[in-house]
């Protein structure tokens, strides 16, 4: 997931890389909430048992795990700043 790919180290400068060329001959964006919609939309066409068997991602486990973890270190931010 390039959002969590550090600011340092060997894959570092991935979100440094200018897009100027590809935005100079036409890319465009489309909304996040058209992205978004057509994603699911394609998602829940699949099989369901391909909709069970995720090939990416994370488990839901580990996003518990990783969402304590960052409210953990909010909070400790947060009361830092008391």
């Amino acid at each position: 997931m390039p959002v969590w790919v550090p600011p340092t180290g060997e894959d570092g400068g991935l979100g440094r890389i200018s897009i100027r060329r590809a935005l100079d001959k036409g890319l465009a964006f489309r909304p996040l909430a058209v992205t978004a919609r057509d994603t699911l939309a394609w998602f829940k066409s699949l099989p369901k048992e391909r909709q069970e068997k995720l090939l990416a991602g994370i488990t839901p486990e580990r996003e518990v795990e990783v969402l304590l973890a960052w409210h953990k270190q909010a909070n400790s931010a947060r009361e830092a700043k008391q």
